[in-house]
């Protein structure tokens, strides 16, 4: 064993099991979205969703991945002793297994040989075995560690929270830590789909780069932005609200498709109850086309560990080529359900007239103009502007109405109560030798009244 020098970067340290107290930023600031965007954003994904559902109905194809295989990374107990990640990850590991039915395996990383090394080899492992067409397959990678900014920009995973790093047990040999970019190249060369969750500090500095392949998408769900720091494991952690938003969505759709929009929208309404910190969602592709959420689902129509169905929808076709194709509308910044029904069914009837052997239509993206969105935020704002501003002079006027009754009440103070007077008289005792007094005879009556 030896003494390993870490004091080239400091990683951000996990927060501990608390209410956290101050800005959670220690860099970048974040400001949020505003609510106008962030409305836009939810009407799409939920239009997304029903066109979906609705397409697959009419398909009568499967509505979810034929294979998802996911990998849980976390750091050896000899090293997590800070954070001991270890229970949360069995449990969400259980949970892909047990109630999503995906084939999921943890990953613990030592020092006995390079992390980076260990880690390379697993994610080349993952796509070597469970790779696919996009739509069909999954590939689901999740850390639970620290996490360090490094200088050239890029994220980087460290097993020890402090420095100098202690000497390391078991026959440790090498640094613990690796940059995760190192890591992912096979992942970027995979033809499946791809979801990356990251329950670490800086998680957002995975954003540095962009893909631009045409077919799979490639999205991120990060426990905090690029500076930040996140909790650590317990009650508050990322981790925690990231099972209970599973099963939340697990339950609430019926166990049907539910995207990872709503999904990191769950996350963060849980959050935002008791931490500042606040998850955000990337797409990694730099095609608009590839800009879809990923939809997770039990694999109720597959037998665990197999790849035949039981009884499933027949499996989507290969495509060999792609349209594309906009919709132009005048008046519509977004859609009701039954109109995006209605649209999804006249376009699959359509599609069936002819002869072209169309497999599906897909949603690729909804997007209000830009000019548009100002103009209805500009006037959402004006809107909110007259509405205070009423309220306000309401509330003056009130004010100023019982400032002036308060002003007349102390011209014309109201006269005090006087104290009641009782009526009632104590009874007599019945043998009694005590007379009852007669009224004093008044001066005049004295001397004309006779002497007896």
């Amino acid at each position: 064993m030896r003494s390993i020098d870490c004091s080239t970067q400091q990683p951000l340290l996990a927060q501990p099991d608390k209410a956290p107290q101050g800005s959670p930023d220690e860099g970048v600031q974040y400001p949020p979205l505003e609510p106008f965007i962030a409305q836009v954003e939810k009407d799409s994904s939920r239009m997304e969703t029903v066109w979906k559902r609705t397409m697959h109905q009419q398909y009568q194809v499967s509505d979810r991945y034929d294979h998802v295989a996911a990998l849980l990374v976390r750091w050896d107990d000899e090293l997590d002793r800070d954070l001991q990640c270890k229970h949360e990850v069995e449990e969400l590991n259980n949970l892909f297994k047990d109630d999503f039915h995906f084939n999921s395996r943890v990953l613990k990383l030592d020092t006995r040989s390079r992390p980076q090394s260990q880690l390379n080899h697993a994610v080349a492992e993952l796509v070597h075995h469970h790779d696919g067409p996009s739509r069909k397959h999954l590939l689901i990678v999740y850390y639970s560690g620290h996490g360090v900014a490094r200088g050239d920009g890029h994220l980087e995973f460290a097993g020890v929270p402090k420095d100098p790093c202690p000497v390391l047990e078991g026959g440790g040999r090498y640094l613990p830590r690796l940059k995760w970019a190192d890591s992912e190249r096979d992942l970027d060369l995979a033809e499946a789909d791809v979801l990356i969750v990251l329950d670490c500090c800086c998680a957002a500095m995975i954003m540095n780069k962009e893909l631009s392949d045409d077919a799979k998408t490639h999205e991120v769900i990060a426990a905090t932005g690029r500076l930040q720091k996140t909790n650590a494991p317990g009650s508050r952690s990322f981790t925690r609200y990231f099972i209970d938003a599973l099963k939340e969505e697990l339950d609430k759709n019926d166990r049907q498709p539910f995207n990872t929009y709503d999904l990191n929208a769950e996350i963060t309404r849980r959050r935002m109850l008791n931490t500042p910190y606040e998850s955000r969602i990337f797409n990694r592709q730099a095609n608009a086309r590839n800009r879809r959420h990923i939809a997770l689902a039990p694999l109720d129509h597959i037998h665990p560990g197999t790849h035949e169905g039981a009884g499933s929808r027949p499996k989507r076709a290969r495509e060999a080529a792609t349209l594309d194709l906009q919709i132009s509308f005048s008046k519509r910044t977004r859609l009701a359900d039954h109109e995006v029904k209605q649209l999804a069914t006249k376009m699959f009837e359509a599609a069936k007239s002819t002869d072209l052997d169309i497999t599906s239509i897909d949603w690729v993206e909804f997007k209000p103009r830009k000019e548009v969105m100002q103009f209805q935020q500009t006037l959402n704002t004006l809107f909110y502007a007259i509405y205070y501003l009423t309220r306000w002079r309401q509330i003056v006027r009130r004010n100023k109405k019982r400032k002036a009754e308060g002003a007349v009440d102390d011209d014309h103070p109201r006269p005090t109560k006087k104290p009641a007077i009782s009526t009632s008289f104590p009874e007599q005792p019945s043998n009694s030798s005590i007379r009852p007094l007669s009224p004093p005879p008044s001066a005049h009556s004295e001397a004309e009244s006779p002497q007896p």
